[in-house]
């Protein structure tokens, strides 16, 4: 990823990740993956395996804020678009898990 916080375009990921909210659309995102639990090693979640994505947040415009409502909207190369939404509490720190 470039220190921009988007996708390089020598990038071989074939999935895009997204960040919408009422202020911005940034597509590409720089992202990776740690697999959890067992996996068969292929780059393919398949419905016995767990994933946990990072995505890097440091391409947005504009600063997200407190109370900011946005979604990371997940695409494959196949397959169907997941989309996460989610809003961000009173208070924010430099790392965090927004279940």
């Amino acid at each position: 990823a470039g220190a921009n916080g988007i996708a390089d375009a020598g990038s071989n990921n074939t999935t895009v990740i997204s960040y919408v909210d009422k202020n911005q659309r940034i597509n590409d995102l720089a992202w990776t993956n740690i697999w959890v639990g067992k996996n068969d090693s292929d780059n393919l979640l398949e419905s016995s395996e767990a994933v946990t994505l990072t995505v890097s947040l440091a391409g947005l415009t504009s600063t997200l804020g407190t109370y900011t409502t946005f979604n990371i909207e997940v695409k494959p190369a196949n397959g169907a678009v997941m989309v996460m939404s989610r809003t961000t509490p009173a208070k924010i720190d430099s790392v965090m898990s927004l279940r």
